[in-house]
């Protein structure tokens, strides 16, 4: 089948491609604006470096102990020994934290190395911006007075505090919109594929020979 037929065929059936591009289009709108929950997110950043009491004059000595010490905290901040303080800090205040388990706070946690610097971010999601910034704070409050009892000096300072996102970071309308665009025009091509090959086979048992599809 030469390029040109091919084109032709699908121009003769381009309502079919329409049909199923504003199928997959409307569905994905329909689910994103009624159906998925918003979630917001909101992070607070911190500064890691090793910074003994006694003065140092080999600065590059104390950035490479700053960088292990980095991939380090990156896995102690989501420790049960820190999110377990972290939760019971946060039940003095906040009557919902009663009901958020380890397990969950865990999991409304995101701890990233920021472009492999000495830079943690604590990004925390939830249903309220509000509680998802009292989480990032707390986190970062609590794993800075942790990592001063496991280190003996100030390794950790909070740059940036947590605030409150005004618009959600899930879910993204547009681009899951934009997405079922794509898998909508597959699909219409997909059924435009199987009709003209149904039509051809119906053609072929009948003995006929095969017309120009119209």
């Amino acid at each position: 089948m030469e390029l040109s037929e091919l084109i032709s065929i699908i121009l003769r059936r381009i309502w079919i491609l329409l049909i199923a591009v504003l199928v997959c289009v409307g569905a994905a709108a329909y689910v994103s604006y009624f159906h998925m929950e918003k979630e917001y997110e909101a992070s607070a950043s911190m500064y890691v470096l090793k910074s003994n009491k006694t003065p140092s004059n080999n600065l590059y000595q104390e950035l490479l102990a700053g960088s292990s010490l980095v991939k380090d905290y990156k896995e102690l901040i989501k420790s049960k020994t820190v999110l377990k303080q972290v939760k019971d800090q946060l039940e003095r205040s906040h009557t919902w934290a009663a009901q958020m388990t380890v397990e969950e706070l865990s999991q409304k946690l995101e701890i990233s190395n920021k472009n492999d610097t000495h830079i943690l971010v604590a990004a925390a999601k939830d249903a309220s911006p509000e509680r998802a910034a009292v989480i990032a704070n707390q986190v970062a409050v609590v794993f800075i007075e942790y990592s001063r009892q496991i280190t003996v000096d100030e390794s950790v300072q909070l740059i940036d505090a947590a605030e409150a996102a005004d618009a959600p970071s899930q879910p993204k309308p547009l681009i899951n919109m934009a997405v079922a665009a794509v898998v909508g025009v597959l699909v219409g091509l997909l059924a435009i594929f199987l009709q003209v090959q149904s039509q051809r086979s119906t053609t072929a048992r009948r003995g006929k020979k095969p017309l120009e599809f119209s």
